[in-house]
């Protein structure tokens, strides 16, 4: 053992007790482990070797009735190579959140601050003299980006027919979502008995999408029909007929709630990163950060709600020569989606984290998660087709709902400088499936009858670019 070490030792446990205990008791637990090989090989210093590593933890643990806890945990390690040594840790836990005061291998105390998964993260203040301070809240976090589409997204209109055969839709529009979007949100460090606590977040996101197309000069010889929504037939104008002009013009606006946890289960703290430096006096390595660096591979996961509204609005301006100086006519729909969905996600986080020389924590982290939703979505389609001299007037509306589910995924990968109080994030990240596409199709009628519009969801990938702002409390 180091000379140093019991008197450290003899420190910790005379603190804690000191402090009156009432009636409650102390739980006392003991472990550890025993590893050995011997080897033979021939060599100059002799055949026979060994290899061998030891350790025996104590860990005494009390809660008072004041609601304080108190947690040492001694390590008496025997490394053949490193010889002798010992590991003691006090930690005091309470309301205000967690103070660690010893030396604990590999642990956050001797590493570097992490940040989190959408809710922040467990600040700490690491040093050699292995004394930091874990705030129960781990402040607000503010986020900021642009989201855009990485393929189009189609919605048909109209109807047409070649050789007695119907053509529904008509024509396509092709567009693409794209537009900000935001978070806000708070996180909660939870000591689960690990060197690194579990991360719990509450969250608020949203976004204001939007997109649009237009055609113009589309000839229909073999006439357009006004498609209708359920209820009543459309109207089919039977004769040769242009389409002047077409515009298609969507917004969607969203919010939504979650609840994620980020809880770390692989911790790799590394040695001091140096560089070389040339003098002319000579080459020497010089540290290039203040603290070891942390590498951490967490399970991440949470639940999520979520709501949109998509308003779309096609305005047709058409002619049809046949009706003379009558010709011209317009339709125009006008379709909103009201969606609540809920669901949950999983998956894998891994971040590294160092002090640069600046003393700001340095993480890059790499998340990826895979999740499931549930939606239900009310549809309320209307259109007003009117012109030909007064012998179209067609109106048509109509209310259906729909239940559907999908399958999502995501990647994220970010940059974080922070010191003890705030920090500054830059992400970016691939979705797929977090804002489907709405396939909604209006088949009008065949010789039964009108039939009603369907509805199907379909994964789109997007890109999303965040800027984020966290200050802790």
């Amino acid at each position: 053992m180091h000379g140093k070490t019991p008197g450290l030792t003899a420190l910790l446990l005379t603190s804690v007790y000191t402090v009156p205990v009432f009636a409650a008791e102390w739980e006392i637990s003991l472990g550890g482990y025993y590893n050995a090989m011997v080897g033979y090989a021939e060599s100059d210093s002799g055949g026979i070797g060994e290899v061998r590593d030891e350790e025996i933890y104590i860990n005494p643990r009390i809660t008072l009735d004041n609601g304080l806890t108190f947690n040492t945990r001694v390590d008496f390690e025997d490394d053949a190579d490193t010889g002798n040594n010992d590991e003691p840790v006090l930690q005091v836990s309470g309301s205000f959140g967690t103070i660690v005061i010893g030396e604990d291998t590999g642990s956050i105390a001797n590493s570097v601050v992490t940040d989190g998964l959408a809710s922040g993260a467990c600040n700490t203040k690491p040093g050699d003299t292995s004394l930091y301070f874990t705030p129960s809240f781990t402040g607000a976090n503010l986020g900021a980006g642009y989201e855009t589409d990485l393929s189009n997204r189609h919605r048909g209109a109209m109807a047409t027919e070649n050789i007695g055969v119907v053509l529904n839709p008509a024509l396509t529009f092709d567009y693409e979502l794209s537009g900000a979007d935001y978070s806000l949100g708070t996180g909660y460090c939870l000591d689960t008995g690990r060197i690194l606590p579990t991360t719990l977040g509450l969250g608020l996101n949203g976004s204001f999408l939007e997109g649009s197309d237009s055609v113009n000069n589309l000839q229909f010889l073999n006439g357009l029909g006004v498609t209708s929504m359920g209820g009543m037939p459309g109207v089919f104008i039977n004769s040769p007929t242009d389409i002047q002009n077409g515009s298609f013009n969507v917004d969607r606006d969203s919010f939504g709630l979650s609840f994620d946890f980020l809880h770390p289960i692989r911790i790799n703290a590394d040695g001091v990163r140096e560089e070389l430096v040339a003098t002319p006096s000579g080459s020497f390595w010089r540290p290039i950060n203040s603290g070891p660096s942390l590498g951490v591979l967490s399970v991440v996961g949470g639940l999520r709600y979520k709501m949109f509204d998509q308003r779309e609005n096609v305005s047709i301006s058409a002619d049809t020569p046949a009706f003379g100086v009558n010709s011209a006519w317009n339709a125009d729909y006008s379709t909103k989606f009201d969606s609540d969905s809920y669901g949950a996600y999983a998956g894998l986080s891994t971040s590294k984290s160092f002090r640069g020389r600046n003393n700001l924590t340095n993480t890059f982290r790499v998340t990826g998660t895979v999740g499931y939703d549930f939606y239900n979505i009310d549809v309320t389609d209307s259109v007003n087709a009117t012109g030909l001299g007064g012998a179209l007037n067609f109106t048509n509306s109509q209310r259906h709902s729909f239940d559907d589910s999908l399958l999502n995924a995501t990647l994220k990968a970010s940059y974080t400088l922070a010191d003890e109080n705030k920090a500054l994030t830059l992400s970016a990240g691939l979705e797929y499936g977090t804002t489907p596409e709405i396939k909604y199709h209006r088949p009008d009628s065949n010789l039964a009858g009108p039939l009603d519009p369907t509805l199907d969801l379909d994964q789109n990938t997007s890109m999303v670019f965040q800027f984020g702002y966290r200050a802790s409390f």
